[in-house]
């Protein structure tokens, strides 16, 4: 599936889109995430947003409109993220997660697979070309496959660039069935009607 494929697959409407933290450590070389934290540290020095904060702020939005957990960092890097989608999620907003997975917990995966998001999207962390890959760890893995594994219609997968060579399955039938992709090699996955996206373009051009 190409870029303008998987825009077409997120919705139009009216959108609020969320920024949880202040600073990423996944680092993506095409981020302004360092001209925001500049910014934004000039005006606070606090570096999550507040679960409270999120609360009394989401009360003024109506529940028309889209609540987009993605913004200029990764928003599992604040501990709070997966209750601030389920608070959305119980008053009546769509959601939107736009993640890399980085931060998040089994835990989370679990509680966030009990909800119906709109839009799921898992920004796959590349072989360090665009991204920290220092951050492919043994729990990232184990967490890809779950999230490979998982039963959220709406999820899809884009990677920039090349994945690591560490993203192999080891079960030969997830192999067969779960193959990530990159543009630049053909390195694709597909699970059970899920399909992985090769970009070559900021996150900003697809919303």
């Amino acid at each position: 599936m190409i870029l303008q494929e998987l825009g077409s697959a997120i919705p139009g409407g009216r959108v609020l889109e969320i920024t949880t933290t202040t600073g990423c450590i996944v680092g993506c070389s095409y981020c302004p995430q360092d001209k925001f934290a500049h910014r934004q540290r000039a005006v606070s020095h606090v570096k999550h947003l507040r679960l409270e904060d999120f609360k009394r702020c989401l009360a003024r939005v109506p529940t028309s409109v889209d609540i987009s957990f993605a913004g200029y960092s990764e928003p599992w890097l604040n501990p709070d993220c997966t209750e601030m989608v389920e608070h959305a999620y119980a008053r009546g907003h769509g959601i939107r997660i736009f993640t890399t997975l980085v931060g998040m917990k089994g835990r989370d995966l679990h509680r966030l697979q009990a909800l119906r998001s709109r839009v799921f999207v898992v920004h796959v962390l590349d072989d360090g070309a665009y991204m920290n890959s220092r951050l492919v760890g043994d729990k990232y893995l184990a967490l890809f496959r779950q999230v490979v594994d998982t039963n959220i219609a709406s999820i899809r997968f884009i990677v920039l660039g090349r994945g690591p060579s560490r993203y192999r399955l080891d079960n030969p039938r997830r192999s067969a069935s779960s193959r990530a992709a990159s543009e630049q090699q053909g390195w694709k996955r597909q699970s059970e009607g899920r399909r992985t996206t090769a970009a070559s373009r900021r996150r900003a051009d697809m919303r």
